[in-house]
């Protein structure tokens, strides 16, 4: 046995909802806000949906008021259009004035920080090579910035390694010259790397005659 579905009746819609709004529709919407009615006794006396009569009334508010919140539509609505010669046809076609363009003003960094990724690699062996604690200090700042410019670390590491093979303190592979100019760098007093290395055994001077593969 199959039971029929109860039948639901639907609320019954205004006589004018959906339909296009007219000057009349405005005009009526005006007199009721004037009389006192509150949303649900205007949506009755024009017979529209409750559900739009905040917004209409909003269109005909003085742009200077038309963002008010929404409880106070009402209330606005009522002062504006208390004068009988309140024009809403031109109110109603204004439009407020658009937004400012605020262009916030460019991040100019300075010092240390300003500094670009070469920049900072270079001055970040030319410290480490030259020593001493005011040298230290400054290697510290230098290194602090090296993890937000990519490629700072990898500059000082290269410099290091042309640096090594030019005094004679290294001949060797490409991976062994990398952990010696990493290690040399640490061994300044104020490097802190941003990325390590394995550790290795090697030590100054000990890839001296070494065999090279190039």
């Amino acid at each position: 046995m199959t039971l029929p579905f109860p039948q639901v009746k639907m609320p019954q819609q205004p006589a004018r909802s959906g339909k296009p709004w007219t000057d009349s529709d405005y005009e009526r919407l005006i007199a009721a806000v004037r009389s006192g009615l509150d949303a649900v006794q205007i949506a009755e006396s024009i017979d529209r949906p409750q559900s739009t009569i905040a917004s209409r009334v909003r269109m005909l508010l003085p742009v200077d008021v038309r963002q008010c919140p929404s409880d106070r539509v009402l209330p606005a609505a009522r002062e504006a259009f208390e004068s009988d010669d309140y024009d809403w046809r031109v109110t109603i076609l204004q439009s407020p004035p658009p937004q400012p363009i605020v262009t916030p003003p460019p991040v100019v960094r300075r010092g240390v920080a300003g500094l670009q990724a070469d920049d900072l690699g270079t001055i970040a062996f030319s410290l480490a090579q030259t020593g001493g604690t005011r040298c230290a200090e400054l290697l510290t700042r230098v290194c602090a910035e090296m993890p937000s410019a990519p490629g700072a670390q990898g500059v000082a590491e290269d410099l290091a390694i042309r640096w090594l093979r030019r005094s004679g303190a290294l001949v060797g592979w490409h991976d062994s010259a990398e952990r010696a100019a990493h290690e040399w760098l640490a061994s300044a007093d104020g490097w802190t790397p941003s990325a390590t290395l394995p550790p290795t055994t090697w030590e100054y001077g000990s890839h001296i005659g070494a065999e090279s593969p190039y």
